[in-house]
This record gives structure tokens, C-alpha cells and sequence, in this order.
């Protein structure tokens, strides 16, 4: 007697699992494809988002010493500066307990799905001074 299904039971077999390495090797391939578009992006909203927190910062840092020299009350949050071209916004925290007041200067942007953040921390008297200057 001869045993016929048992070899179709076999290519049956072959067939299903070459179909099935043909199939994970197209979808490491489309994985590959788009994490690499996903990189890209990130890297461009990156390169875009870094001079925007830059550029607040450095903007509400004039503004901070410019209230100072007016002798005015100096805001706590800046920006965005739609006229220069700079979306990102920055805020103003007082460090309590220090004397001279000490001052952190944190600037924020964000460009689709990726942000970078920039900060300063600085004194006002007896003049203005940074102390530390953290870009992205």
C-alpha cells in the first residue's frame, strides 16, 4: 500500500513555510523601510526645534534685562516672536531662599512630534549675569 497524503501532507507543508519566510522577510523589509522614514523625520523636526528653543531663549533673556534696566516688573513668560520668526515660548521661575535672587530662564519648542528645551539660570543684580547656559 502506498502512502500518497503523507507526501502531499509534505509540500503542503514546504509550500505553507516558504509562504510564511517570504512573508517575514517582506515585513522586515517594509519595517526597515519605515523606521527609517520615522528617523529621518524626527531628525528634521529635531534640526528645526533646536535654534527655535535657542533663539527664545536668547530673546527673553534681552527682554528680561531690558525690564530690569527699565526698572519694571519683569514678566515670568515670553515669546512666541511671530515678527523674527521664533515659535517657541520661554518662562521665568525665581529660585526662593537666594540672595541675590536667582533666576531659571527655560525656553521650549516643539516642531511636529519632536521638542527641545534650552535654559538659563542668571542673576539681575547687582547686574545682569548668566551663571549656567544650557542649549539643546
Amino acid at each position: 500500500m502506498t502512502r500518497p497524503t503523507s507526501r502531499r501532507g509534505f509540500v503542503l507543508v514546504a509550500v505553507l513555510l516558504v509562504l510564511l519566510a517570504v512573508g517575514a522577510i517582506a515585513l522586515a523589509m517594509s519595517l526597515d523601510a519605515g523606521l527609517a522614514t520615522l528617523a529621518a523625520r524626527a531628525a528634521a523636526g529635531a534640526a528645526l526645534s533646536r535654534p527655535q528653543a535657542r533663539a527664545a531663549l536668547v530673546l527673553a533673556l534681552a527682554e528680561v534685562v531690558e525690564a530690569e534696566a527699565a526698572s519694571v516688573a519683569v514678566p515670568t513668560s515670553f515669546g512666541p516672536w511671530p515678527a523674527l520668526g521664533v515659535t517657541a515660548t520661554a518662562t521665568l521661575t525665581a529660585d526662593p531662599g537666594t540672595d541675590p535672587p536667582v533666576y531659571r530662564l527655560a525656553a521650549r519648542a516643539q516642531e511636529g512630534s519632536s521638542h527641545a528645551e534650552a535654559a538659563a539660570v542668571l542673576v539681575l543684580a547687582p547686574e545682569p549675569r548668566v551663571l549656567e547656559w544650557r542649549a539643546p
